[in-house]
């Protein structure tokens, strides 16, 4: 995934996240051990992955602009943000292992969210493909044997046929309206609970990890807000940023906005009471990943069971439409021979 940000006369392509982290810690490395910036900069230039990065960065480097300034634009705005409080701070290492820690981890929490969905989307468009060609194809094969051999179809198969017709006539019209269906499917699941609570982990993961490599409150929360990747999350961190920046109590700020479930809220108050906010707001956010991958796997066994119990019914269906005329014609055929035995 790239993107391309202009900063200045310079238009910057974002880097792939899986080579950013490999680098970030190969930094982290090198500079923990004494090497100069330049220089590490120069080791990790060498790799064919993160070359690019590496000699873009290090011309900001040499012309006198600190390493978060040469991040902007080719990094998410976290990076940048984790980068400048550890030059502040004098702990840049510790802030570059903090910032891909974080890439890493959401990485991860978005690969369990597409592979919990992606089983039951599948399963249902597996079930609907079947059936579309059951009805499309089979039956009116079916429909034809009969037609040449006599045989009068019962009233199922009418029925399928019935059916078969009317999306020929109307393929169009419902092309158009499975497009739709297709574009808001993935806007309806968004705005289910158990989306949005895993995306508030996603934000309190962000601001534990921007908290703790120095970044102040109010910038932290706006960048994590960002980096939820949840319209309504980002818009209630703004919102509890600027009231915090106007002197309002955090965890009461929170509630209001809608960013502090309520099974949380001892964990969260007793972070802030204790001064170790980061690593209560890490807590917060494993717990509420394993709560929805819980959640994501048993609503993925129900509609696998569902999909089960759909695809069976209806092969019941199509084989009663389809072979019934021929059971018919076998009893009619029998009868015939036993009456003509007597």
């Amino acid at each position: 995934m790239s993107r391309k940000q202009t900063i200045g006369d310079n238009t910057r392509v974002r880097v792939p996240e899986a080579v950013l982290v490999r680098w970030l810690r190969g930094l982290a490395d090198l500079l923990e051990t004494g090497v100069p910036l330049l220089q590490a900069l120069a080791v990790l230039g060498a790799s064919g992955a993160t070359r690019e990065l590496s000699e873009d960065t290090a011309g900001y480097v040499e012309r006198g602009h600190p390493l978060s300034f040469a991040l902007v634009g080719r990094t998410p705005d976290v990076v940048p943000a984790m980068v400048r409080a550890g030059e502040a701070s004098g702990k840049l290492p510790a802030a570059l292992r903090n910032a891909a820690r974080f890439l890493e981890t959401r990485q991860q929490a978005f690969q369990m969210l597409r592979r919990e969905l992606g089983m039951p989307l599948a399963t249902a468009i597996y079930t609907s493909l079947v059936l579309a060609f059951a009805i499309g194809f089979v039956v009116p094969r079916f429909a034809t044997v009969y037609d040449r051999m006599g045989i009068t179809p019962p009233r199922l198969t009418k029925a399928l046929l019935a059916v078969n017709q009317a999306v020929r006539d109307n393929w169009a019209l419902l092309f158009v309206l499975a497009l739709f269906v297709g574009v808001g499917i993935p806007i309806y699941i968004g705005r289910f609970e158990a989306i949005r609570r895993f995306h508030l982990g996603v934000f309190f993961w962000a601001l534990g990890a921007l908290l703790e490599s120095g970044v102040p409150i109010v910038q932290a929360l706006k960048l994590a807000g960002v980096a939820s990747g949840y319209p309504s999350i980002q818009k209630g961190a703004d919102l509890a940023a600027e009231e915090i920046a106007e002197g309002s109590d955090l965890v009461d700020s929170f509630r209001r906005q809608d960013l502090l479930p309520n099974d949380l809220l001892v964990l969260f108050a007793s972070g802030v009471t204790s001064g170790k906010l980061p690593e209560s707001l890490e807590s917060m956010s494993k717990l509420i990943q394993q709560q929805t991958q819980d959640a994501m796997g048993r609503a993925a066994r129900w509609l696998g069971g569902s999909a089960v119990v759909v695809v069976g019914a209806a092969v019941l269906v199509l084989g009663i439409s389809i072979y019934l005329p021929t059971i018919q014609l076998a009893l009619s055929a029998l009868r015939k021979v036993v009456a003509g035995g007597r």
